[in-house]
């Protein structure tokens, strides 16, 4: 379960880890999520990546060309 399960329980499933709140400011905007292994592979072709979380379960990436 993630921070956004517990602000969002009216939410639609869009595909796997991502989904869209059904009520609110955010209304409609999808919201993906990734694990660290999914974002380490999408960022692959990056050097020196650097994966934190912040206080709020966001991931922060940091990474060279």
């Amino acid at each position: 379960m993630t921070i956004w399960d517990t602000i969002y329980k009216d939410k639609k499933k869009i595909t796997e880890g991502t989904f869209a709140p059904l009520a609110g400011p955010e209304k409609g905007l999808a919201h993906s999520f990734y694990t660290k292994e999914e974002i380490q592979k999408l960022l692959a072709k990056f050097k020196n990546l650097k994966l934190d979380m912040d206080d709020q379960g966001n991931w922060i990436a940091q990474a060279s060309k």
